[in-house]
């Protein structure tokens, strides 16, 4: 089980903070538009830092979107096109 987090601001980091104790790091992988924040939060916790948003929806079977609400909808239209039925969306965008 591998999961993945677009988003890393304080609720993608504390979501990821809990997740870290019950997942292996090394199954674990973050993204965020900016690359310094992810850097930060998975050094952290030592976690991967994918190279873009599709490589982390390539390779992760869990995928939480923990971005504003107003950018949700262009990170399902640039990841769409790598989501298959074996794999789980979680959003915590309000609305």
């Amino acid at each position: 089980m591998t999961v993945g987090c677009i988003g890393t601001g304080m609720m993608g980091g504390a979501l990821l903070r809990g997740i870290v104790k019950e997942v292996l790091p090394s199954d674990i992988m973050v993204y965020d538009a900016d690359l310094e924040k992810a850097k930060l939060l998975a050094d952290e916790l030592n976690v991967k830092v994918a190279s873009d948003i599709i490589d982390l929806a390539k390779k992760c079977d869990y995928i939480i979107i923990a971005v504003k609400p107003a950018h949700f909808y262009s990170v399902i239209n640039e990841i769409s096109s790598c989501l298959t039925l074996n794999k789980v969306l979680i959003s915590i965008a309000a609305g």
